[in-house]
């Protein structure tokens, strides 16, 4: 009844926002030095102020699709597959103490230079938003590649892959400003940010002769391997307002908050089976998961006999040992991280591994603010039955007390469901030392459960009270037996207070449906 009733109250507020939403957003483009629309046909990519129309860098075709907007760009999945203005465009060079803005919707199944006028040799000069594999969004204005001499600043948060995201980002110098007056936007919400470089602290020079380009530096340098696609896109010599980007939001879709109760991942069933194939083929991660890291072969569908339970659809990370290409990784990230309250669910089943160091299915969450829980399947005493192992300090897994030996493993999952187990983490990141609970089931329903547990990956950030977790990925790395995993979830646990009114409300309104007239 929860989550239904936050459901319901979640589409109202969509409703709302819609039904009220007028925005002059052909008002906001008005003053904008270049805005791409992609509504046009042909080989050119048409800019409506005249100022920088682009092509494709192979001279083929753009592709377009159903955009935020009426229709949209879809670049790379492939080599040279970029947009690029072949020249330099000077009215999108920006110097160190002018006024602009950028903004666009994006969908990207994996991090690029996503708006970008940048050298890519000696003082790398230039501007860039840039989205990277792991989620991270960054804006960058450089001179030179020394650290006094650009400003570069990253969300805390993470940009979702595989859907569509509006990202901004606004720059008018400020020296007494926490982030020298550089704002990143997401989906019309001011994003949490940190300055990493906090140069220029005298004007400089940051223009280049370079072209303006979508989705690559320079050339092809960081071009991606599949496929990024872009919507109503401008660029201005002026800082937008929130509010104004707020407009440009409500043209295409509003941003909603994810409420306790509601599923974070899409396709977390694997029902979508868009650009799979045959397991072990698999060169696409599935629809709605982004690639990451490695991009080659990040997943397999497994379906019928090979799927979990024998039903529907899983997705299947096939053993990698030591070779590179054939490392798979895909992930979710979320624009909003969950509430320091949440809950993680996933079944899986796992071969035992070939080596008896070695190890299945790795899983790591992430938290807004870059710490990390890392775990591994492994049997590290070789006696057939599985652990659930901890990344500690110094790239170390350990051991979880009372966990030891609970995961049962199968011989072969090439075409059989496997034996299912269940795992669940429960984070209590508001707690003054954030703890996570672990309970696994095994296949028989026998439960087990460790509380309290504090170990976090010691290489990355330390947990923080208050943060939520942002990123949840799985990776094949340095594995030596296959997995299946299949129905991932991740919501908000709502707070007691929350509950307690929930209820309150509830048993306020059946006393008014029994009360006698």
């Amino acid at each position: 009844m929860y989550c239904d009733l936050f459901k319901t109250a979640c589409a109202w507020a969509v409703a709302a926002c819609c039904l009220a939403a007028t925005p002059a957003v052909a008002a906001v483009f008005d003053d904008a030095v270049s805005y791409w629309a992609f509504e046009e046909t042909g080989n050119t990519i048409v800019d409506s102020k005249g100022v920088a129309n682009m092509t494709i860098a192979d001279a083929t075709a753009p592709t377009r699709i159903t955009g935020m907007v009426g229709n949209a760009l879809q670049v790379n999945n492939g080599a040279a597959k970029y947009a690029t203005t072949g020249a330099d465009v000077n009215a999108l060079d920006f110097d160190s103490r002018d006024d602009f803005s950028v903004a666009g919707w994006v969908l990207q199944h994996e991090g690029s230079p996503v708006f970008i006028k940048m050298e890519n040799t000696v003082n790398f000069r230039g501007w860039h938003l840039q989205t990277g594999d792991d989620g991270k969004i960054d804006f960058l204005l450089r001179s030179t590649n020394a650290t006094a001499n650009k400003i570069s600043v990253y969300g805390k948060g993470r940009v979702p892959m595989g859907e569509w995201v509006h990202l901004a980002a606004t720059y008018h110098y400020d020296a007494a400003d926490s982030l020298l007056g550089v704002r990143i936007y997401v989906n019309g919400e001011l994003f949490d940010s940190t300055l990493t470089y906090g140069g220029i602290a005298t004007p400089m020079d940051t223009t280049n002769t370079k072209p303006f380009q979508f989705t690559a530096r320079e050339a092809n340098a960081f071009l991606g391997t599949y496929s990024n696609s872009l919507d109503e896109v401008g660029v201005w010599e002026r800082t937008l307002s929130q509010a104004e980007i707020q407009q440009l939001v409500n043209a295409g879709s509003p941003d909603v908050v994810v409420p306790p109760g509601v599923n974070y991942f899409e396709n977390g069933d694997f029902e979508d089976t868009t650009g799979w194939v045959a397991p072990g083929t698999g060169v696409l991660p599935p629809a709605e998961w982004a690639s990451h890291i490695w991009k080659n072969n990040p997943a397999a569908q497994a379906t019928g006999t090979a799927a979990i339970g024998g039903v529907g659809n899983s997705a299947q990370l096939v053993e990698a040992r030591l070779s590179g290409s054939a490392q798979r990784g895909m992930a979710q990230s979320f624009v909003h991280a969950t509430n320091p309250e949440w809950q993680f669910d996933l079944d899986f089943a796992s071969e035992a591994p070939s080596l008896a160091t070695g190890r299945t299915l790795a899983m790591t969450l992430r938290t807004d603010n870059g710490a990390q829980l890392a775990f591994i399947i492994s049997d590290p005493d070789n006696d057939g039955l599985g652990d659930l192992l901890v990344g500690g300090a110094n790239a170390t897994y350990e051991l979880i007390p009372g966990l030891e030996d609970k995961i049962a493993f199968d011989a072969d999952l090439s075409d059989v469901s496997g034996s299912v187990n269940h795992l669940r983490i429960t984070g209590h990141f508001d707690d003054a030392a954030p703890n996570y609970d672990i309970t696994l089931t095994d296949p028989t329903g026998a439960q087990y459960t460790v509380t309290g547990i504090t170990t976090y990956s010691g290489d990355m950030g330390a947990l923080v009270t208050g943060a939520g977790i942002g990123q949840v990925g799985f990776y094949t790395f340095a594995s030596y037996g296959d997995a299946t995993i299949d129905n991932v979830s991740l919501v908000n646990v709502p707070e007691p207070s929350a509950m307690i009114l929930l209820v309150i409300g509830v048993l306020v309104a059946l006393a008014g449906r029994v009360r006698k007239p």
